[in-house]
C-alpha cells in the first residue's frame, strides 16, 4: 500500500498529460472532434473525475502486481522449505509444502515433481515415483541426468527388465562424471539384476578387494557382499580394509550387519555399540530380540525411527512388539507410518481396529468393522467376525453381535458358538455385559481353575448285573441252550 501512495504523484502527472492530449488533439482519442463538440466539452467538464478514475485504476493495477509478487515469493519460500525438509529427512513436512506449491512456469513444475518423485522413492513407492517422472520433457539432456538414476533403480525394483536395460545404457555415461568410484555400486547392481554369473557367485568381491583405498570403494564392496548373500566370502578379506576406514560410521554399520548375519552378535556389537544411526539401532534391536529382551529391542527400534522415520525394518519389528508389550497407542502410531501401495488396506484396517478395541474405543472400532465388511464383501474372516461380534456386544447392538457370532461359529470358532448359544438364553446379553455389579458369584469355576491342568483319576466300574445272567435270559426267550463252560 505504501508503494501505491508513493507513486500517486507520478500517475497524476501522467493523467495531466492525457488531459492535455484530450483537449488539444483528436488523434489521442481516435476520433475527429472540435472544441465546440458538446461531448468534448462534457469530457473537459468532467476531467477531475477522469483524473481520479485513471489514478485509481493505476493504483489497482499496481496493487494487483504487488500481490502477485508476494504470492510468487510465498511460493518460492514454500519450495525452499520443502527442499530443506527433504534434505533433513523430514519427508512428511517436505511433501506438505510441495502440495501447497502451485507453480505457473513449466520449469518450476518439473522441479516440484522431481522432489515429489524423490519422496515417493524414499517411501518405496516406486510406481508413484515413475508417475511423477512421466513428462517427456525429463528426457531433455538438461533434466535427464538428474532423474535417470532414480528412475532406473525404480524400474529395477519393479522387475521391468527391458526398461531398466534401456535406462541403464543411457544413464550410465551421462552420470559417470558425478561418481567418485566409477559407478561401482550402480554397475554392480546392474550385473546382479542381469544375473551376471560371476557377480552372483561373488567373483567381483576378490577383484575389488585389491583396490580398497577409500570409503568410496569400501562401502559398495561391503554392500555388494550383503546384497549377493556372500558375507562369509568377505570375512577373510576384511583385513585389507585400511585403518582410517573404521572412522566411518557407515563402514562400521555395514561390518556390524555382516557379522550379525553370520550369527556373531558379539562381534557385531563391537562395531556398532557406540553408534546411534538407524541401521545401528536396528541391528542392536535385532540382537536384543534374539536374547528375549523385548523392551530393550522396542526402545532401539523407536530410536531408529527417530533417526529415520520411514525405516521399514524398524516398523516391521516394532509393530508386533507394541502388541506384545501392550503399547496400543504406540502401535497405532507405527501402523500409520506404513503408507506404501503394496500394503493390503484390509489387513491394515483390521490391525488398526484390533488396537482400537484394546484401547476400549469400541464405537470407532465398530464403525471401522462396518467398513471392513464392505471391503470383504460380507465374507469376513473368522478373526474380523470375532472382533465385530465383540464390539457389537460392547456398543449394545445385539443384532450385529448375533449375526457376526454366527459367521465366526460357522468358521469353527467355538467361543463364538458358545456366545451365540448364550444369546438365546439370556434376555439381553449386551445389557448384562454393561452391568457393573458381579454377575457370576461361583468362586470355584474361574478362568484360572478352568485353565489349570486337572489330575485325572480313572473311573471305577461296578458290575450291578452279571452279564452271564443276561445271556441266559436271552437264550431262554429264544429257545437256545447254552453250553456250559468248564
Amino acid at each position: 500500500m505504501c508503494r501505491c501512495q508513493m507513486s500517486t504523484e507520478k500517475f497524476s502527472l501522467m493523467a495531466i498529460m492525457l488531459y492535455f492530449c484530450i483537449g488539444c488533439s483528436a488523434i489521442c482519442w481516435g476520433e475527429e472532434r472540435t472544441i465546440d463538440d458538446p461531448k468534448a466539452y462534457q469530457v473537459e467538464r468532467n476531467s477531475p473525475q477522469i483524473f481520479k478514475h485513471l489514478v485509481n485504476e493505476q493504483e489497482n493495477i499496481e496493487k494487483s502486481l504487488y500481490q502477485e509478487l508476494l504470492k510468487r515469493q510465498a511460493d518460492f519460500s514454500m519450495l525452499l522449505e520443502a527442499k530443506y525438509h527433504l534434505i533433513s529427512g523430514n519427508i512428511e513436512k517436505a511433501e506438505f509444502f510441495l502440495k501447497r506449491f502451485s507453480p505457473k512456469r513449466k520449469e518450476m513444475e518439473l522441479l516440484k515433481n522431481r522432489y515429489l518423485a524423490i519422496i515417493a522413492f524414499i517411501k518405496d513407492d516406486y510406481v508413484g515415483m515413475l508417475d511423477y517422472l512421466q513428462d517427456g520433457i525429463y528426457n531433455n539432456l538438461a533434466y535427464y541426468p538428474h532423474i535417470c538414476l532414480m528412475k532406473s533403480l525404480g524400474e529395477m525394483t519393479l522387475r521391468q527388465r527391458k526398461a531398466f536395460k534401456n535406462e541403464f545404457s543411457l544413464c550410465s555415461p551421462l552420470t559417470s562424471r558425478f561418481s567418485r568410484n566409477d559407478q561401482l555400486w550402480y554397475e554392480s547392481l546392474a550385473k546382479l539384476f542381469e544375473r551376471n554369473y560371476s557377480t552372483l557367485k561373488g567373483g567381483d568381491l576378490d577383484t575389488i578387494s585389491k583396490s580398497l583405498e577409500d570409503n568410496e570403494i569400501i562401502r559398495p564392496w561391503l554392500k555388494l557382499a550383503l546384497y549377493s548373500n556372500r558375507e562369509s566370502m568377505i570375512i577373510p578379506l576384511i583385513s585389507r580394509i585400511p585403518g582410517n576406514a573404521y572412522h566411518s560410521h557407515s563402514v562400521r554399520e555395514l561390518l556390524g550387519l555382516i557379522y550379525y548375519r553370520l550369527g556373531e552378535e558379539s562381534k557385531a556389537l563391537e562395531f556398532i555399540d557406540d553408534l546411534s544411526g538407524p541401521n545401528a539401532e536396528n541391528i542392536k534391536g535385532n540382537i536384543d530380540l534374539l536374547k528375549g529382551r523385548d523392551e530393550l529391542a522396542f526402545g532401539h527400534f523407536k530410536l531408529a525411527l527417530q533417526k529415520k522415520e520411514n525405516s521399514l525394518n524398524a516398523v516391521e519389528r516394532a509393530l508386533p512388539l507394541s502388541w506384545k508389550l501392550g503399547q496400543w497407542k504406540e502401535g497405532l502410531s507405527l501402523l500409520a507410518r506404513i503408507v506404501d501401495r503394496q500394503t493390503d488396506i484390509k489387513k491394515k484396517l483390521s490391525l488398526n481396529t484390533a488396537f482400537q478395541i484394546r484401547m476400549n474405543n469400541f464405537h470407532r472400532a465398530f464403525d471401522q468393522l462396518k467398513e471392513l465388511r464392505y471391503y470383504f464383501k460380507n465374507e469376513s474372516p473368522k478373526e474380523v467376525a470375532q472382533m465385530h461380534a465383540y464390539t457389537a456386544f460392547m456398543v449394545n447392538n445385539k443384532e450385529e453381535g448375533l449375526k457376526n457370532a454366527n459367521i465366526a461359529c460357522r468358521k469353527n470358532d467355538g467361543l463364538m458358538c458358545y456366545a451365540e448359544m448364550e444369546l438365546s438364553i439370556w434376555e439381553d446379553l449386551t445389557k448384562t455385559i454393561a452391568r457393573d455389579e458381579e454377575i457370576y458369584t461361583d468362586k470355584e469355576i474361574t478362568m484360572d481353575n478352568l485353565k489349570a491342568v486337572a489330575e485325572i483319576t480313572p473311573m471305577h466300574e461296578e458290575h450291578l448285573i452279571d452279564q452271564r445272567d443276561i445271556e441266559e435270559l436271552d437264550s431262554s426267550l429264544l429257545g437256545i441252550e447254552l453250553t456250559k463252560t468248564q
